[in-house]
């Protein structure tokens, strides 16, 4: 019925909505600095990227501590293990800061988004955007591949806040 017709953006923010009202619920308003932050928190979530970058998503790695090639560091993203030439998409709403070949990255780009959040996507084969481009949320910006440091076709996917690097999949909330 009525239910069927409503777009997922709608209902997903439906859901947050009751999720917020239910933490409210909770929140003595005399604490007036509990009422701020939790605004700002919701303020933040709300401009964080979201979406997968790519479609399907497959996890190669995930953001942390990490064995490679016998040793041990951290994993500043998400590899998603994805055929070359997979379309790269913007996952937020932004402006390309970066479109060009870095070492280890590769083909890279970088895009600024609003709240110091910025999103970047490595080891492209081809890129679709240059620097000062404004992107949408679903624009391609690239194809996938194998450039830089390696070890196959996939997209290292990075989201940082103010600049440190945070995990993709606390934010990611799509299927």
């Amino acid at each position: 019925g009525m239910r069927a017709a409503v777009p997922a953006e709608v209902q997903a923010l439906q859901e947050l909505r009751e999720l917020v009202l239910e933490r409210l619920s909770r929140i003595d308003k005399s604490e007036q600095g509990d009422w701020e932050t939790l605004q700002r928190e919701l303020r933040q979530w709300a401009a964080a990227p979201h979406r997968w970058p790519v479609y399907p998503h497959p996890i190669s790695s995930e953001f942390g501590y990490r064995e490679f090639r016998g040793s041990y560091g951290f994993h500043y993203g998400l590899d998603l293990a994805v055929m070359t030439g997979t379309k790269v998409r913007a996952t937020k709403d932004g402006t390309v800061t970066v479109a060009g070949w870095r070492p280890g990255y590769g083909w890279v780009v970088e895009i600024a988004h609003e709240a110091g959040y910025s999103t970047l996507y490595a080891h492209n084969s081809s890129l679709k955007v240059r620097v000062g481009d404004k992107v949408k949320a679903g624009d391609v910006i690239a194809l996938s591949g194998s450039s830089g440091n390696s070890t196959g076709p996939h997209l290292h996917y990075e989201i940082q806040l103010y600049g440190t690097p945070v995990d993709p999949l606390r934010y990611i909330d799509e299927g």
